[in-house]
């Protein structure tokens, strides 16, 4: 069995973003990260975080770059965010941005 384990720190994109949401966001997000990585299976993250690859059309990139990836967490209905990620590296996951959005 497979557990995701999440960087954080080697994308450094990911804790600015962090920060740019505000205090209380950040910590609740890096809390929230660090209870799931290596307590939940790929399974669970891609059923429930909505674990899915980012179409990118193949002008928007160079050949060979990492393909990103995307997933939720999910605090209350006022309280979303995406983390875009990539995953390179089996089970590991490098978190690459955090942005608020909204269920639709």
């Amino acid at each position: 069995m497979s557990w995701v384990k999440f960087d954080v720190e080697s994308d450094g994109r990911f804790l600015a973003s962090v920060k740019d949401l505000g205090a209380a966001p950040a910590q609740r997000i890096l809390l929230k990260l660090r209870d799931i990585s290596g307590s939940v299976t790929w399974t669970e993250m891609c059923k429930d975080y909505g674990w899915h690859e980012i179409p990118i059309a193949p002008t928007d990139c160079f050949p060979g770059a990492n393909q990103l990836f995307s997933f939720v967490l999910y605090f209350s209905p006022d309280e979303v965010y995406e983390i875009i990620a990539h995953n390179y590296a089996p089970p590991e996951v490098v978190c690459v941005l955090a942005r608020a959005t909204r269920l639709v």
